[in-house]
């Protein structure tokens, strides 16, 4: 039996078995959201339940399990979120021949990071040079963002249990099975 793991925000991140989220649970590292009343552990002193979701409460602390899928900021990454499209022109470019744009250039505190970094074509770097969009007259197909992980993280969890354990009632308002391709 399994227990639905939620980040901080909410989202799930993984599925882990009940045993290890209740030791989660009791060592103050997650929250219980839901519980299966219908299972429990009695001893003379106390009955604790089966959890069915948990929230994890220190996300370092998860990452350090290798629970969960980091996407690192690399040229190739933010070029699969942009779907290899220049985010003024909306042109496809190539894997080899796009460059990286700072929204807010470098030279007025912009950062190099998900945030701040859109795929561009050469012709319209060129064309925006070291501005904004605004102050260059272009405008962004679309804002930057740091990438869900919500499909991979779907596709991992399908893997480890089979699409029928994501029928579990509990889980319905926390997942979204038409992430899965």
């Amino acid at each position: 039996m399994n227990t639905l793991v939620l980040d901080i925000g909410m989202s799930p991140i993984n599925v882990t078995p009940w045993r290890r989220a209740l030791k989660l649970c009791l060592l103050g590292k997650a929250n219980l959201i839901e519980s299966r009343t219908e299972r429990q552990i009695r001893s003379e002193n106390i009955t604790l339940y089966i959890p069915s979701i948990i929230q994890i409460l220190n996300i370092d602390f998860f990452h350090r399990l290798n629970y969960v899928n980091i996407i690192p900021f690399n040229r190739r990454n933010v070029y699969y979120r942009d779907n290899g499209f220049c985010m003024y022109c909306n042109k496809k470019v190539s894997l080899n021949n796009f460059t990286f744009d700072h929204v807010l250039p470098k030279s007025m505190g912009g950062k190099t990071n998900w945030k701040n970094i859109v795929v561009c074509c050469p012709k319209c770097n060129r064309k925006k040079k070291n501005r904004t969009p605004k102050q260059a007259g272009m405008k962004l197909v679309r804002p930057p963002t740091i990438p869900r992980l919500n499909k991979k993280v779907a596709s991992s969890i399908v893997k480890k249990i089979g699409l029928e354990a994501l029928e579990e009632e509990s889980w319905k308002g926390y997942w979204d099975v038409r992430l899965i391709d």
